[in-house]
C-alpha cells in the first residue's frame, strides 16, 4: 500500500434504503490487496456478515476467495480484462462479477450472461437512465446505480427499476427550523441529563420504570457483542456499577440514534453509528478513556440533525452535551472537531480537493493512512455487531 493511499468506501442500498453492501477501492491504483482489510487476518473469513463488497481488484492470490461465502465479494472487471473467460475464472472460486455500463470499450456479447451485477452511472446517463436500464433488464444481472448525489437522483433511479443505489445522498434529507425533538425521545434526554450530572441511580431508575420497553432496549444494547463485556448486565444499577455514568451516557446516545430507525432510513442510522465508532477509534491515541465516549457521541450525533430533521443548533440546545462536544457538532471546532472533519472528508474523498484534505488532517492528527483505513473497516464491523433496537 502506498504511503498516501486511503480507502474509498461508499454504501450500496436496496430499494428500502437498507444497507446491502459497500463499494470499496483505493484512492491510488496498485495500492495493495484490499482483501486483507475485509477478511479476518487469522483465517481469512469474511468480516461483513451478509453484506457484499464491490471492489475493482480480486483477492491475491485468487485462491483466497475459496474461503469466502459464495458471491459475497464482487469484482468489477476493467477494460481488456472484461471477458467471459475472466468472469468464469472468478466465478469458479466463488467471486461474483460486475462491469460498468456503458463502457468506454466494447464488451464481448458473451460477457453479459456471466455477470452478477451491472453498474450504471446515474449522473452520466441522466434522462437516458430508464431506457438503459430497461434495455439491460433482459439480463439476469442486478443493476447498481452509482453517482447518486441527491434524493431526486435516487427517486429517478428507483423509478427506472434499478436494484441497488450507491452513494451518500441520504445524509442530506433536510431540516425544519423551529422543529423540536419528538416526545418519544423525552425519556432518553432526561436520562442523558441525569447521567451527565452523576445523579443518584434511583432517579434514573424512576425514569425507566415509566418505560419498560426503553429499559429492555438499553440493557439489550449494553449486552450486545459490540460492547464486549465479560458479564451480562442485569439492571440499570448494575450497569452504572460496571460502566460508570460516562459510559452509560454513551449508550443512551446510541439508543437515541437507533430509536430513529422507524422514521429515518436504516442506512442513515447505521452511518451515524459508524461515524461514532470511527471518530472514537481515530482519536483514541490522543484522549484518555474518560473522553473517548465524547468522541463517540460527536461522531454519532453529527447526523442527528439529518435523522430527526431538526437543525443542529436547536438539537444542542435541547440535549445535554459537554461544551467541547457542542463545539465539534456546530462548528467543527475544539479538541474533537478535526476528527469529525476527517470522518466527513473520508466519506467525500473522491470530490475535488478532499484527498489532499484527508492527507493533511491525517498528518495533523498524528495518524497514518494505514491507521485510518483500518479504523474505517473496524468501525463498519463494529456497527454491524450491534443488535438491532
Amino acid at each position: 500500500m502506498s504511503a498516501q493511499s486511503f480507502l474509498v468506501r461508499e454504501p450500496i442500498l436496496d430499494k428500502q434504503q437498507v444497507l446491502a453492501g459497500y463499494d470499496m477501492r483505493w484512492s491510488s491504483p496498485a495500492s495493495g490487496d484490499l482483501t486483507t482489510l475485509i477478511t479476518e487476518p487469522e483465517d481469512g473469513t469474511w468480516r461483513f456478515k451478509d453484506r457484499f463488497v464491490l471492489t475493482d481488484q480480486p483477492p491475491t492470490p485468487l485462491e483466497r476467495a475459496n474461503k469466502l461465502p459464495k458471491s459475497i465479494c464482487v469484482v468489477e472487471l476493467q477494460g481488456v480484462t472484461a471477458t467471459a473467460q475472466t468472469a468464469e475464472t472468478l466465478r469458479e472460486v466463488g467471486l461474483a462479477c460486475c462491469v460498468r455500463t456503458p463502457s468506454k470499450e466494447p464488451l464481448p456479447p458473451d460477457l453479459y450472461p456471466a455477470l452478477s451485477y451491472l453498474s450504471l452511472d446515474v449522473r452520466q446517463l441522466g434522462t437516458a437512465l430508464s431506457k438503459a436500464s430497461t434495455s439491460l433488464r433482459k439480463l439476469s444481472a442486478k443493476q447498481i446505480g452509482r453517482n447518486i448525489t441527491s434524493l431526486e437522483s435516487f427517486i429517478a433511479s428507483k423509478e427506472a427499476g434499478l436494484d441497488y443505489y450507491q452513494g451518500y445522498w441520504f445524509l442530506k434529507p433536510g431540516t425544519q427550523a423551529g422543529a423540536q425533538i419528538g416526545p418519544a425521545y423525552a425519556s432518553l434526554v432526561t436520562l442523558m441529563r441525569l447521567a451527565q450530572e452523576n445523579a443518584p441511580v434511583a432517579k434514573l431508575e424512576a425514569v425507566l420504570k415509566r418505560d419498560a420497553a426503553l429499559s429492555f432496549k438499553l440493557l439489550r444494547y449494553i449486552n450486545s457483542a459490540g460492547f464486549g463485556l465479560s458479564c451480562e448486565i442485569q439492571s440499570l444499577r448494575h450497569a452504572v456499577a460496571v460502566l460508570g455514568f460516562q459510559n452509560l451516557y454513551r449508550w443512551l446516545g446510541l439508543l437515541m440514534i437507533n430509536a430513529a430507525r422507524k422514521s429515518a432510513s436504516d442506512a442513515l442510522v447505521t452511518t451515524a453509528v459508524v461515524r461514532g465508532r470511527l471518530v472514537e477509534l481515530l482519536g483514541q491515541h490522543l484522549f484518555d478513556a474518560s473522553e473517548r465516549d465524547n468522541l463517540f457521541i460527536v461522531g454519532m450525533f453529527s447526523l442527528l440533525d439529518a435523522i430527526m430533521r431538526v437543525p443542529m443548533d436547536e438539537i444542542v440546545g435541547q440535549i445535554p452535551l459537554p461544551e467541547a462536544v457542542s463545539d465539534a457538532l456546530t462548528q467543527r471546532q475544539g479538541p474533537y472537531g478535526p476528527f469529525l472533519q476527517l470522518v466527513e472528508t473520508l466519506e467525500r474523498i473522491t470530490e475535488s480537493g478532499n484527498l489532499d484534505n484527508a492527507e493533511m488532517l491525517t498528518m495533523s492528527l498524528s495518524l497514518t493512512p494505514a491507521q485510518v483505513n483500518r479504523a474505517q473497516i473496524d468501525a463498519l464491523i463494529w456497527a454491524d455487531s450491534l443488535s438491532a433496537g
